[in-house]
């Protein structure tokens, strides 16, 4: 009878590990759906990039919006849809984190803090160009104004995934686990994405050149670098889940462990 118990016990872990992997995959991958619909929906659909330039006249970001009234509307709906898969891939990398040796719950908990902070910061300015589409036909000051603090909020907010970053790329310099959780590349990725969002802090002293809301540096280059890198960690976070073994089976690592990449 305690053979059949233990069976039965085992049976049933197993099936809740694989349902949990199952899940834990899905919301992965679903950063990688989230950025398709982002670029889809703030690109070709809303017309969003290239960004209208922040020197742009009142009159000219008011006839922005009348112009593209309908397409915005449905753009920036989609691209708020696809900003949600940023929250999963914060939760998956927090308890992956935690997974490390030595443990770093401060590193960790500060990650999911301050992405937590910037997934909000993500929402809120495509709230605020949506609303500017609402009424496209107020006062073109009032319409440049909307834009103006979306804009900010959508760029100049660096801090909270510098801080993010930064977490994620010291606890992987300190990961001392027999099989590393995540791959080193990742650290360096998220140290470049923590610099390459520095120059946006300063967009509020330019209106022309490469440092405004839609110059080079202050929007897309860190756009780029964001985007590879909210493309590359759903794959480090699928192999840290992939390689992830029982506690009573570590001593047997996988062969996907030996693999190289």
């Amino acid at each position: 009878m305690e053979d059949l118990f233990a069976l039965w016990a085992g049976s049933s872990q197993t099936k809740e590990a694989e349902v949990n992997r199952r899940i834990e995959l899905g919301c992965a991958w679903s950063c990688v759906v989230g950025v398709v619909l982002l670029l889809i929906g703030f690109w070709p659909i809303a017309a969003l990039l290239p960004v209208p330039p922040a020197d742009y006249s009142a009159a000219n970001i008011a006839t922005f919006y009348q112009d593209h009234t309908n397409r915005l509307r449905l753009g920036l709906f989609i691209t708020l849809v696809g900003m949600g898969g940023f929250g999963p891939i914060t939760a998956l990398i927090t308890r992956q984190m935690l997974r490390m040796k030595p443990r770093q719950p401060t590193l960790a908990y500060l990650q999911l803090a301050a992405g937590t902070v910037g997934w909000v910061f993500l929402f809120l300015p495509i709230l605020m160009m949506s609303a500017t589409a609402y009424r496209p036909d107020r006062s073109p000051e009032v319409t440049q104004s909307l834009h103006d603090m979306s804009f900010f909020i959508l760029v100049m907010d660096f801090v909270p995934f510098f801080v993010q970053y930064i977490a994620i790329a010291a606890a992987v310099f300190s990961d001392r686990s027999p099989r590393p959780i995540f791959p080193r590349w990742v650290a360096y990725l998220s140290l470049w994405v923590a610099l390459a969002f520095i120059p946006t802090g300063v967009i509020t002293f330019f209106k022309t050149g490469p440092f405004t809301y839609s110059g080079i540096l202050g929007f897309y280059i860190p756009l780029i670098i964001f985007s590879v890198w909210l493309l590359a960690m759903p794959y480090a976070v699928y192999r840290a889940i992939r390689d992830e073994v029982p506690p009573a089976d570590e001593s047997s690592p996988p062969a996907t462990a030996l693999m190289p990449w």
